[in-house]
């Protein structure tokens, strides 16, 4: 039986330390804000960021954007309720297809993804 536990040990000590990426805990204290911008190629980025009282400057966002796939899997790791609210930056508008895709992933992940300044 001892030699059972030793040998079981490692092994669940490795799955209880895994650096798999987890979902956060709770929401962030002020939510967190999602900016669309294209990029010099035409190319749709988005800038996941904290949500804070002031104006984000747009090298700040043009340094944190990143393409939709990456945005989906930071949204996934979001905490469970967590309000996102997704703000346009720019003259063009994201596509309708890639628009109904983050807001139906955020859905499924159980993250609200709300738009606001939205010309349509």
């Amino acid at each position: 039986m001892r030699t059972l536990l030793l040998l079981c040990l490692p092994i669940a000590l490795l799955f209880a330390c895994s650096t798999a990426p987890r979902r956060a805990g709770q929401p962030a204290f002020k939510g967190m804000e999602l900016y669309s911008v294209q990029d010099a190629r035409g190319a749709w980025r988005f800038a996941l960021l904290a949500g804070t009282n002031r104006v984000k400057d747009p090298a700040e966002i043009a340094n944190a954007a990143v393409p939709v796939e990456e945005v989906k899997r930071r949204l996934a790791l979001l905490a469970v309720g967590e309000l996102v609210v997704w703000l346009h930056h720019g003259d063009q508008e994201v596509p309708a297809p890639i628009e109904s895709d983050l807001l139906a992933f955020a859905a499924a992940h159980e993250v609200r993804l709300e738009r606001v300044a939205w010309r349509r």
